[in-house]
């Protein structure tokens, strides 16, 4: 059990997947980095940052030294805490909207079925 006392970003170093954490977890793998920022940096801003500017993964070899050599733009705390609760709006109306996509797709499925059930039935 990894015991954090504040928020931190998980990097796959292998896959170059991302996860924010704010509780304690288990390592499930030897190839990650945990990493901690430095008080003008949110590790939510970064974790941001990578989930939608991602490392390239170049095979199965480790990544991390790209992660280092990354530059970023980094506005005052109080911006990062603006896009951060922007995107954070922006990805939950994206995924309101996935399921309700899935939710109309599968009725349509359904109205389909049913009107080719209703069209062939009688006509056997």
């Amino acid at each position: 059990l990894i015991n954090i006392k504040s928020p931190v970003v998980i990097f796959g170093d292998h896959t170059c997947a991302v996860k924010y954490s704010d509780k304690p977890f288990a390592q499930g793998a030897d190839g990650i980095k945990i990493l901690s920022t430095a008080t003008n940096l949110l590790p939510r801003f970064l974790f941001t940052l990578l989930k939608n500017q991602p490392i390239q993964i170049e095979g199965y070899r480790r990544h991390f030294s790209k992660l280092k050599e990354r530059k970023i733009s980094l506005p005052p705390i109080a911006e990062q805490k603006k896009i951060v609760a922007r995107l954070d709006i922006l990805s939950e109306k994206i995924t309101m909207l996935r399921h309700a996509q899935g939710e109309t797709s599968s009725a349509f499925t359904a109205l389909e079925q049913s009107v080719l059930h209703q069209a062939f039935s009688g006509s056997v």
